[in-house]
């Protein structure tokens, strides 16, 4: 949902100039008498907003084919990248793009990566993250995903999440919150892609909770299990009340001469234009 705020005009206000007191000389002509023009006040200008024709986007790295490898970020008509050395699993800061139009051109390289160019919707005003992740199809090969981070906050005693699925090697998942003790889990998102993400829900029930990550299966929450990342209720990492993208990512498995990559959820507590991140294990 792209925010978008409207500048109000203030109210004209009028003021009539009144005369001082006591009784008007007799008029010495017949010419119709003058009226004093009202003085006014002038509108005041109206408020700018600071976003208007331009959006704010982040660079979030997650490719696990080039977890050593910082990658660049530019919009195709600039030589100085608006992210430079977006690191692994590290959230670049917001930067403003001028999108009047609501498009523009992105362009990411790394080393030992093909270049890639994507045209991205970013509506003015809005704030946006681009994934940058593996593309399956391609050995060297990238693909820029860009989802909207503007939606309305969660209630004060529930957690909004949404999730994004970069972990490679897999196919379309079910996400599930375990159920306490021998009962069943219920699905939160079903089949989610490669390269998707499932937009805001409230979880059921605040944490702690155990989300389960599983194959995509035409029976509720009954595909093999990829693995459980436990939304645990801390001080350090306060949920409650916030909107938070959960990042599964890693690698189930890579090509021969590959390091292994950790499969994990990454959490993101997002408040635009500012957020926080932080790793949960992906536990099988």
């Amino acid at each position: 949902m792209t925010a978008r705020r409207l500048a109000g005009l203030a109210p004209l206000t009028l003021a009539l100039a009144l005369g001082c007191g006591g009784s008007p000389p007799p008029r010495t002509d017949t010419a119709p008498a003058t009226a004093e023009p009202a003085a006014t006040t002038a509108a005041p200008e109206p408020e700018i907003d600071p976003l208007a024709g331009d959006a704010q986007i982040r660079f979030l790295h997650v490719a696990t084919r080039a977890t050593q490898t910082a990658v660049d970020g530019f919009g195709v008509d600039m030589d100085t990248p608006l992210f430079p050395g977006a690191a692994y699993k590290v959230p670049t800061a917001y930067a403003k793009v001028a999108t009047s139009a609501g498009d523009v051109a992105l362009l990411v390289r790394g080393q030992g990566l093909a270049e890639f160019t994507v045209q991205a919707n970013v509506p003015p005003g809005s704030h946006n993250t681009v994934f940058v992740i593996s593309d399956p199809a391609s050995a060297e090969g990238l693909q820029l995903v860009t989802v909207d981070d503007d939606a309305p906050r969660a209630p004060a005693e529930a957690v909004r999440v949404r999730f994004f699925h970069a972990l490679a090697g897999a196919s379309a998942v079910d996400v599930c919150v375990a159920g306490a003790g021998r009962a069943p889990a219920t699905l939160l998102f079903p089949g989610v892609g490669y390269g998707a993400l499932a937009a805001y829900l409230d979880l059921p029930s605040p944490p702690p909770v155990r989300l389960q990550v599983r194959q995509a299966s035409e029976n509720e929450c009954a595909g093999r299990q990829i693995g459980v990342v436990e939304l645990a209720a801390t001080e350090e990492h306060g949920l409650l009340g916030q909107n938070v993208t959960l990042v599964a990512l890693g690698a189930l498995r890579q090509p021969r001469g590959r390091p292994d990559v950790e499969s994990e959820v990454l959490v993101s507590i997002d408040q635009p234009p500012q957020s926080s991140t932080f790793s949960l294990p992906l536990s099988r």
